[in-house]
């Protein structure tokens, strides 16, 4: 899972955090499903609902790269295919897992991508149904709830300087809106430079070391028609020439 930057102790820890990643895994899946019914691949026919064994072959099927990651744009233009899947991929095996995982840049760029692109569908929804209420938001269900209230209220009791004109209700939101998930899952937003430059470009650059990027480090394998391919790269902005 990912250990999202939110408000909250062990109760909102317990509950809040698996939630948070939960809704992120549906997200997944959801475009997994909803992409993969529009195009014609011998691993979509395989596809059942609600059923993620079934999806194995998609780890590996170029065309599902091709129109359902790289056609969305959910990865930087320079990926090539088996880069594409193994990015994909790798950041629904790290909300999954059952301990915290960090993503890479690319994975970062996955995630990103899915939640401006749900984002977007859901504002062009409300606009034209808006008594649907908004998809973004999702309440955490009881008695867990009512638990994290309690705790986030202790809180901002404690520390009223820092939530001063906060509410319980407020902080919970962090939880249950993925919108905060552009803040909760990401410390920046230096993923969105690979679509000036590649990571090994971008971690021998100068501004690397402005952004704080120590170095980047990929290492996957894929097998395509019978075809095993290896991939790995490992930099540090101190390399560069």
């Amino acid at each position: 899972m990912l250990d999202i930057i939110v408000p909250g102790e062990e109760i909102c820890a317990k509950y809040g955090i698996p939630f948070v990643n939960l809704r992120l895994k549906e997200l997944i899946e959801e475009h997994i499903l909803d992409s993969a019914s529009v195009f014609d691949s011998p691993s979509c026919e395989k596809i059942e609902q609600q059923d993620p064994a079934t999806w194995e072959a998609l780890r590996s099927d170029y065309a599902f790269a091709r129109e359902s990651i790289m056609g969305y744009g959910l990865v930087p233009a320079h990926y090539e295919e088996a880069k594409a899947l193994f990015s994909f991929w790798a950041l629904y095996g790290a909300i999954t897992a059952d301990e915290p995982r960090e993503l890479t840049l690319g994975q970062e760029y996955v995630l990103y991508h899915l939640l401006e692109q749900k984002r977007e569908y859901c504002q062009e929804r409300m606009r034209n149904m808006p008594e649907k209420g908004n998809l973004m938001i999702k309440r955490i269900p009881e008695p867990q709830r009512s638990e994290m209230l309690n705790e986030l209220e202790g809180i901002i009791k404690d520390q009223l300087s820092q939530y001063d004109d906060c509410s319980a209700e407020d902080l919970i939101a962090y939880y249950e809106d993925l919108e905060y998930c552009f803040e909760s899952c990401f410390e920046d937003i230096d993923c969105l430079f690979l679509d000036e430059m590649t990571e090994e470009e971008l971690v021998r650059s100068d501004l690397a070391k402005q952004l704080g990027i120590g170095g980047i480090r990929y290492d996957y394998k894929t097998e395509v028609d019978g075809v095993k391919i290896n991939f790995k790269f490992e930099g540090h902005n101190e390399d560069k020439p």
